[in-house]
């Protein structure tokens, strides 16, 4: 037996105690190991072995164990071991493990022999380091699923690391396109990819790494190299966002990419994600704590002093709350308060600063202690190190928001649902591609429900291949809204299966993505791609005809221009020949101002005119040069005038003119038995308006009803048989409809009122127009002095416009236009000087006096503008007409703008000439 100072001293100590005799009875052991027994100990106790004591009695292997230790210690020997023991608490019986310790009081003697066993319980941190293992390996395995779900996503995601760009990750897709399926995790990108740095990618990783912004690049172009020598070209959209660490500290770059190299040329997929991955560590020892009645701490094991580098001084009574983080100091008062008031055990999480200042989550356990007489004696406890498990749980946290948070901003839904099918659990963005609000309840009924009819079936037989082939899933299907059968979405959907030991399928998790976009852009591309093909197709067609129009008039010019040159010719065939070429030069001066009026309207560049006329005249005198025409093919050409319709109107008669002429014209070449009728009618008029209607109907060969929509198109013609047997350009109902627009009006293709014959369904157009009737109250149309509207042409006798005696310098650089004008002018009087550019003319003009100057506008060494100008800045102030192949609004403009007093455009009409150049040197 032992005496009560003996007792005293090992009721004292913060661990298990006992004291046993040389056969290894037990003489003693102290409160904190009485209580800790899991029934009562109420005999003798040298009559109980230490491997007979309530903490082992019900595992035989442990006694046994325990009984060799024993025998070996009293031999001499010092023993160490773990064991697993039975005790009690909280009102519980428990398995836990204690670290024993047995020493021999004297080894040389075993008679005299007697063994001090001391224990302290480490089931809490046994338990702590089977809870780390289980949560690595639930790390471990989440990480397996995210770099198996990364390594299916389509989109190319990389994790870059440091200033020198480290990669530390790549996914499947990105070492496919980047590398060839070659890893270059290790290496940094400049050294992976040196061709890199001369394309600016560099620069944009040091951007984002430097500034924390983030870089999103759209068809940033790249050039790539493969091991082979080989080389690929390629555009991709990028994504770097700066990745930080807990300090908010940039630490790397997480790129992702999406090859747009099919958008580019014909536009492709596109996906986009991230992951992070870091490894946990075990957890610490544990911190021993002993505290008195009164809560003050009078034990600290020499763990607890290097964990946290301060002195018993320091640490024991209150100072070691100094240790713990502030924002935990109310939580962890209270867990204690509370414990304390009902005497049972704690537990309670805290933040504990090391010696290094650095903040630790720790677990704190404690359990009360009791004397021999039941009286509350204080804790005691342990304190262990969890900062790694937390930090992993949080990082765990941290990687999962931000997968999250990049299928968010990448717009990828991601799904999963246990097998059997029932309910599915999708996150909101594979929500909105089956029109469904955030908190929808989704079942397997309801995702098929929200599927294309036409793809309900191809979808469930890819789900049951996919399951039963243990291979992966990838469709694209459409959805459809239910308040709107009409609006789908295109969906593309991949997954794959988990299975279990077994390998029956447990699990099927996927991604989504809305490829709504991708699948317009590739239609409208078609669509595109047909219309191009169809507007060249229309393009060569028309420049084959304007080849062939501008080449015919052209060839007879030069032709009957060689004829001409014959000495022997008598006067009619020189007269006949001189007259074909006129007409085909005014043939194909027709040709181009087609072409131009064509470029005016389609450029907005167009002026219309409004001036008062005789619209009765203007129809009667179109008619009449088509007269003789018709006369020639045996064709009848009315004009039918309705009581309504005004004799004189406001609007732009020239470009009515060019209209009527044009559908006139057509009707005649198109018709070769009947003839052709103009309907001429006012369709309403209210006040100091009119709608005109002048209808044009023939009986010629009509145009077949699915060939009428060509008719407005530029550089086309009903089909190319109508060219071949007609001629033309295609442009004359493209430019009157424009001019028809213009005026306010229409052209449209009508119904003939009758057939014209059985071979012959003729065809009726319908021009209508808005026209201002502006006469006076008191006058009416048939009183009202009118303007006449120009004439088609007009004769003019040179004779009264004669330049007798005038002298004029003529610039332009070509020797053919200068002979040409020269002998014009000179056979209506004139004198004319010539210079070959604008320098030669500015020096002439300043050193002899002209009565007018006629300037070519395109020539060397100083063109038409700058020698007007510099003409008016000399205070030269006669006129200058500028002469000159530019025919458009803006050309004419430019010129009076420069200084001239007119433009002509060429080829020159004499007439016009002249009486220009009659009216800016004020000659009767």
């Amino acid at each position: 037996m032992t005496t009560p100072a003996i007792q005293s001293l090992l009721d004292t100590l913060p661990v298990f105690a006992a004291i046993l005799d040389h056969q290894g009875r037990v003489l003693a052991v102290n409160s904190l190991m009485r209580e800790s027994f899991p029934t009562d100990l109420n005999q003798d106790f040298s009559e109980v072995f230490f491997w007979d004591l309530p903490w082992f009695k019900n595992d035989p292997e442990t006694r046994d164990v325990l009984k060799q230790r024993v025998a070996s210690c009293l031999n001499g020997s010092s023993e160490n071991l773990d064991l697993r023991y039975e005790r009690a608490y909280d009102g519980d019986i428990q398995t836990g493990w204690i670290e024993l310790s047995l020493k021999p009081k004297n080894p040389t003697s075993q008679s005299d022999n007697a063994i001090t066993a001391t224990a302290v319980d480490r089931t809490h941190r046994e338990a702590l380091r089977e809870e780390v293992a289980a949560s690595q390996k639930a790390v471990e395995l989440e990480r397996a699923k995210l770099e198996l779900m990364f390594n299916q996503v389509a989109i190319p995601i990389t994790m870059l690391e440091g200033p020198e760009h480290l990669y530390t990750y790549q996914n499947k897709s990105h070492r496919d396109l980047f590398y060839g399926g070659r890893s270059v995790v290790g290496l940094t990108v400049a050294q992976a990819s040196p061709e890199a740095v001369d394309q600016g990618f560099i620069q944009l990783l040091n951007q984002v790494y430097k500034t924390g912004g983030r870089f999103t690049g759209v068809e940033f172009p790249l050039t790539m190299h493969r091991e082979n020598d080989s080389h690929r070209d390629f555009f991709v959209n990028l994504t770097f966002e700066p990745s930080r660490n807990g300090k908010g500290e940039i630490v790397g770059i997480l790129g992702s990419a999406v090859d747009v190299t099919p958008q580019v040329q014909a536009r492709a997929n596109m996906r986009e994600t991230e992951s992070y991955f870091q490894e946990l560590v075990n957890a610490s020892p544990a911190m021993i704590w002993m505290t008195d009645a009164d809560s003050r701490c009078v034990y600290l094991s020499q763990r607890w002093y290097e964990f946290t580098g301060r002195t018993p001084e320091q640490d024991l009574g209150l100072g070691w709350l100094e240790n713990i983080h502030p924002e935990d100091l109310p939580e962890t008062a209270r867990v204690y308060a509370h414990a304390v008031s009902n005497k049972g055990p704690l537990k309670v999480d805290y933040r504990l600063r090391d010696f290094k200042g650095n903040y630790h989550w720790t677990i704190d356990l404690g359990f009360p202690r009791f004397d021999t007489n039941g009286v509350f004696l204080g804790y005691i406890g342990t304190v262990t190190d969890i900062h790694e498990r937390i930090a992993a749980q949080n990082e765990l946290k941290r990687i999962q928001t931000r997968f999250e948070r990049s299928a968010k901003a990448t717009g990828l839904g991601i799904w999963y649902c246990d097998l059997p099918f029932d309910e599915l659990m999708w996150n909101t963005q594979v929500k909105s591609h089956f029109w469904l609000p955030p908190d929808a309840r989704v079942t397997i009924d309801l995702f098929y429900e929200r599927i294309h009819p036409e793809d309900r079936e191809p979808t469930r037989l890819a789900i049951e291949k996919s399951i039963e082939h243990k291979r992966h899933y990838d469709i694209t299907y459409r959805t459809v809204n239910p308040a709107n059968a009409s609006e789908i979405k295109y969906v593309r959907a991949v997954g794959w299966t988990d299975y279990d030991g077994q390998g029956n399928p447990r699990r099927f998790d996927g991604l989504t993505l809305d490829m709504s976009a991708d699948k317009k852009f590739q239609e409208e591309l078609q669509d595109s791609k047909i219309a191009a093909e169809t507007a060249n197709k229309a393009k060569s067609d028309f420049l084959a005809n304007m080849s062939h129009e501008i080449r015919t008039p052209l060839g007879a010019i030069l032709g009957f221009t060689e004829l001409i040159s014959d000495p022997n010719l008598d006067a009619k065939e020189r007269e006949h020949y001189v007259a074909t070429i006129r007409r085909n030069g005014t043939a194909l001066t027709r040709i181009i101002d087609d072409i131009l009026d064509l470029a005016k309207v389609e450029s907005g560049k167009l002026e219309i005119e409004n001036i008062d006329f005789s619209f009765v005249e203007l129809l009667q005198d179109s008619l009449e040069l088509f007269r003789e025409k018709a006369k020639e093919k045996g064709l009848y050409l009315n004009l039918s005038l309705a009581p309504n319709v005004p004799k004189t109107i406001s609007s732009d008669p020239t470009r009515l003119r060019q209209i009527i002429l044009n559908l006139i014209g057509n009707a005649v070449k198109f018709t070769q038995v009947g003839g052709v009728t103009v309907d001429v009618s006012a369709m309403s008029a209210s006040g100091n308006e009119a709608r005109v209607c002048i209808r044009i109907e023939d009986t010629g060969v009509g145009i077949e009803p699915e060939k009428r929509d060509r008719l407005f198109q530029p550089f086309a013609q009903a089909d190319t048989s109508t060219t071949r047997k007609f001629g033309g350009t295609g442009l004359g109902l493209v430019v009157s409809n424009r001019l028809a627009h213009a005026l306010g009006g229409e052209i449209r293709l009508e119904q003939p009122d009758e057939p014209a014959g059985a071979h012959q369904p003729g065809s009726v157009f319908a021009f209508t127009f808005n026209a201002a009737l502006n006469f006076a109250d008191s006058e009416t149309p048939s009183t009202v002095q009118t303007k006449q509207a120009p004439r088609a042409s007009t004769v003019l006798d040179p004779a009264q416009d004669s330049l007798a005696g005038l002298r004029i310098l003529l610039a332009d650089d070509s020797a053919d236009n200068r002979l040409l004008i020269t002998r014009l002018l000179a056979k209506v009087g004139a004198n004319v000087d010539t210079a070959v550019n604008g320098l030669e003319a500015c020096k002439m003009a300043m050193r002899t006096s002209y009565d007018a100057v006629l300037m070519d506008i395109q020539m060397p060494e100083m063109d038409g503008y700058e020698a007007t100008r510099a003409l008016r800045e000399k205070q030269i102030s006669i006129p200058i007409i500028a002469l000159t192949a530019h025919a458009m609004a803006e050309d004419h403009a430019r010129s009076l703008q420069a200084g001239c007093s007119a433009h002509i455009t060429k080829p020159i009409n004499r007439l016009d000439l002249i009486s220009t150049i009659v009216r800016f040197v004020n000659r009767p």
